[in-house]
């Protein structure tokens, strides 16, 4: 069951930043989570569940932000590193620039 929250906002919050309220809306939504991860109130997991988003993704989301991905031990290691591995190919596919040979 979902819960929808309500904040206030002065139309001066909206203009300053140039974006409408749903824009708005998904950059607490983000920046929340992010903010719960780094403090280690949810998982990276709840917190991509939470956006929608594949876990991978959150958490290349959270690095550009200056979240630590690991807390220096051999269990996060293991847990993480697949999911950076993922993260990092789908990145690169993404962005690699194309090179074409011609002969």
């Amino acid at each position: 069951m979902e819960k929808v929250m309500c904040i206030e906002c002065p139309a001066e919050l909206l203009q300053g930043l140039h974006v409408n309220v749903e824009r708005l809306a998904e950059m607490v939504k983000l920046e929340a989570a992010i903010a719960l991860f780094r403090k280690g109130s949810i998982s990276s997991g709840m917190a991509a569940r939470w956006l929608d988003m594949p876990r991978a993704a959150f958490l290349f989301k959270a690095m550009e932000q200056g979240a630590a991905l690991l807390e220096d031990s051999s269990d996060d290691f293991r847990r993480e590193t697949p999911c950076c591995c993922d993260c990092l190919l789908q990145h690169h596919a993404v962005h690699r620039p194309v090179v074409h040979w011609s002969t």
